[in-house]
């Protein structure tokens, strides 16, 4: 996910996401 190969596909499930902290559309609706 670091290097940026990481398709994020958003939805209900992202609250309890493991990454949500590396993750680019989380960062982006917080």
């Amino acid at each position: 996910m670091k290097k940026g190969d990481f398709t994020a596909t958003p939805g209900f499930h992202c609250d309890w996401c493991d990454y949500k902290d590396l993750c680019p559309f989380a960062q982006k609706s917080l």
